[in-house]
């Protein structure tokens, strides 16, 4: 997935990416909430989604150094300190 993904994007990297890590059943229970149809990928199943987010925890586990993981569970408050503190730490603010 990686050669792939390097392939696609020419070879460039971004510096910092934000991973919003959520249980996929936590995801189901906000789309339901928001009072208009899935698209595709909403759609699919809760096992795919599983598959999905564990593969992305892997990603990020092989380039912790790129990857941050942010608790997309956690209050919105904390959620945001959370980015602030990812992108000062990154680009020195």
């Amino acid at each position: 997935m990686e050669h792939l993904n390097r392939f696609a994007a020419g070879g460039l990297a971004p510096r910092l990416t934000l991973l919003f890590d959520l249980p996929p059943e936590e995801g189901f229970a906000r789309i339901q909430g928001r009072g208009f149809a899935p698209d595709r990928l909403e759609r699919e199943s809760l096992d795919f989604h599983r598959a999905v987010r564990e593969g992305y925890l892997r990603l990020a586990g092989r380039s912790p150094d790129r990857i941050v993981r942010i608790d997309a569970d956690a209050p919105e408050e904390e959620v945001f300190r959370s980015v602030l503190q990812a992108v000062a730490h990154r680009f020195g603010w």
